[in-house]
């Protein structure tokens, strides 16, 4: 996004670099495979069916189409997209359920009483775990592992509470700064997953909506839904045969390893 840091002399920056284009390089291969292999009466990922929309639309010519690596470079974005923000938001987690032991005695409760030992925890058990699923909000809005949305352009002059922005503006939404408002939130400096409680123990559902991590309105993330049954159901699998503890004499250090996430330093 940014080309001039590639004249950066940065060990970091260039090591960064040889891993996305080790990355890439993976999974060019696979996705090439797909188009090789493709079978429109057996679609087996989203590859396949970018491949097969693309096949759908040479018949009609006034269709705009996919070229090859146009397929390839999209299921790079959905595939970095989906696994490093899950990856930053699991270790948030584990590192705030390390020091607010308090905190995961109520998960591990959550746990016991509605899921029990007989079985492995389920998507469905989410609406029945409302503390559970206000400490993954709480994760969402205090650590803001994604402090900014990726960058969008007007397509058109636009006044937004005052503000004139032209067409083409790149635009950010600065998701840290909704997350840690004053205004929106008691306290907002405390890790407190009981804010999204009411009083009758319930998800407030009204307060959840201000959390800012996935992006808003049409453009937001298209696999929010998703991310938010994949940090219940991994969250929950890992207490439900585990108890999370710091190493004895250890200080667990809160700040933060910035990339393209927020993550925690190594604990």
């Amino acid at each position: 996004f940014f080309p001039v840091f590639r004249y950066f002399p940065s060990p970091s920056l260039r090591k960064m670099v040889q891993h996305v284009r080790r990355m890439n390089g993976f999974m060019e291969r696979s996705i090439e495979e797909h188009i090789d292999t493709f079978d429109n009466k057996y679609i087996r990922d989203i590859t396949d069916s970018l491949i097969e929309l693309c096949e759908d639309r040479e018949e009609n010519k006034d269709s705009s189409l996919l070229s090859n690596s146009q397929i390839i470079h999209t299921v790079i974005d959905i595939f970095g997209a989906g696994f490093d923000t899950i990856i930053a938001g699991l270790q948030w987690s584990l590192l705030y359920l390390i020091k607010f032991p308090d905190i995961q005695d109520r998960v591990h409760q959550e746990i016991d009483n509605h899921i029990g030992t007989a079985r492995l925890p389920r998507f469905s058990d989410k609406p029945k775990m409302p503390f559970t699923e206000a400490f993954i909000y709480e994760v969402y809005r205090y650590a803001s592992f994604v402090p900014f949305t990726i960058p969008h352009c007007t397509t058109r002059n636009v006044s937004l509470n005052g503000y004139f922005i032209p067409k083409d503006t790149c635009v950010f939404i600065n998701q840290y700064q909704v997350n840690h408002d004053v205004d929106l939130w008691a306290d907002p400096d405390t890790f407190c997953p009981d804010r999204f409680l009411g009083p009758s123990g319930l998800l407030n559902k009204e307060l959840t909506e201000k959390v800012l991590i996935f992006g808003m309105g049409k453009r937001r993330c298209l696999g929010d839904g998703f991310a938010r049954l994949e940090m219940f159901i991994f969250i929950t699998t890992l207490l439900h045969g585990l108890r999370l503890e710091n190493v004895p004499g250890q200080e667990l250090d809160l700040s933060t390893d910035f990339g393209l996430t927020m993550k925690p330093r190594p604990y």
